[in-house]
């Protein structure tokens, strides 16, 4: 069969082995998608690098679209805390925090003499949510009390999302070292979530995390954060626990006060005072109606979170009142107004300006004394 002995033939001709190597070592399917997948590299590195001009020309930083992502890291005891030295600029917030991982300017590890520290301790309501450096009510404090003579620093120790229990575990790790000689409790919101339940001691186990290494590496892209974060709209939010029940539980209300116990005592073995605050808050009986909507799908479960924004507050004053401890009733003294308040527990610049001066109010005696 002359035409197979052909084949054959060429077959075991050098040339042809070489040929038909080749052809199955690069087959032209493989070859386009090496090329493809080459060309996608270039243009999202040149995407990447236009985009990191562009927000660096407007002063913003590489996570602008994505400040929740980079700005909480992973905590063994809390479950997240903030970024150490952190940094986020955007058109419309600026964020930092020092080498204690405390939102705020750089401080030393020890206190300078002379000079009195306060640290707020809470969840979002302390961190200053809203607003910008500077704005927060405690950097506002800060700069009251220098005005009126006193040499002092205030920690903003709060974080978002963070309940007592938390705030307890940040105390003990964080604070307590830079030796603060006042700490303020502005909190009781985040606390709800186990204070209406029946079961508050595993409520607290429940606790969110940061972002896995991967994502936190990611958002550092510029072209990440446009894509996932503002395309999808994945950018986190601390709004407000949802509840199930509408009342605090005997379980709820006596697990809450024994942690309210367990920080004050653990704040007053380190030599400081304690001032308890009420939190300002939508839910309160003076609320025009039409803020309803931020407590509430209904009007009935908008009365029913009112009536806890009522108790949180009542329950802090007979908690302060029985210890002798300073008390100050916020919740009554900031209105539940839109100028005040963003949302239903967020203060706005305005809100913030005005915690500040009602901080100092108070604490201006128990600092001199």
């Amino acid at each position: 069969m002359p035409c197979e002995e052909s084949t054959a033939e060429e077959q075991h001709q050098p040339g042809s082995v070489s040929q038909h190597s080749n052809s199955r070592r690069f087959p032209r399917g493989r070859l386009r998608c090496l090329a493809a997948g080459i060309s996608l590299l270039i243009a999202v590195f040149s995407a990447e690098l236009l985009l990191r001009v562009y927000v660096a020309a407007r002063g913003w930083t590489s996570n602008c679209y994505v400040s929740g992502v980079t700005l909480l890291v992973p905590d063994a005891v809390n479950g997240y805390s903030l970024a150490r030295n952190y940094r986020f600029r955007s058109s419309s917030m600026r964020i930092s925090t020092n080498a204690f991982g405390l939102r705020g300017p750089a401080i030393a590890l020890e206190k300078p003499s002379g000079v009195q520290r306060v640290a707020i301790l809470g969840g979002s309501s302390v961190f200053g949510y809203l607003v910008d450096d500077g704005e927060e009510a405690c950097r506002r404090l800060e700069d009251r009390l220098r005005a009126d003579g006193l040499d002092a620093e205030v920690i903003n120790a709060g974080v978002p999302g963070y309940n007592l229990v938390q705030s307890l575990s940040r105390f003990r790790t964080v604070v307590a070292p830079l030796k603060p000689d006042l700490v303020v409790l502005y909190l009781g919101w985040n606390d709800l979530v186990y204070v209406l339940s029946d079961t508050p001691e595993q409520q607290t186990q429940n606790t969110r995390s940061a972002a896995a290494a991967w994502e936190r590496l990611a958002a550092h892209s510029v072209l990440y954060g446009i894509v996932v974060h503002r395309l999808f709209g994945r950018t986190a939010r601390f709004t407000p626990p949802e509840h199930a029940n509408r009342q605090p539980t005997p379980a709820g209300r006596e697990f809450f006060l024994k942690i309210l116990a367990d920080t004050v005592q653990q704040i007053q073995s380190t030599g400081a005072e304690v001032l308890i605050c009420s939190q300002a808050t939508l839910a309160h009986p003076d609320v025009d109606p039409s803020q309803h909507p931020h407590l509430g799908d209904s009007a009935e479960s908008a009365q029913e979170m009112i009536l806890v924004g009522s108790w949180l507050r009542d329950t802090l004053k007979e908690f302060a009142e029985l210890r002798n401890l300073p008390f100050l009733d916020v919740y009554n003294l900031i209105p539940p107004t839109e100028a005040m308040l963003g949302d239903n527990i967020h203060l706005t610049r305005s809100g913030e300006q005005r915690l500040a001066e009602l901080l100092a109010d108070r604490m201006s005696d128990l600092l001199m004394n």
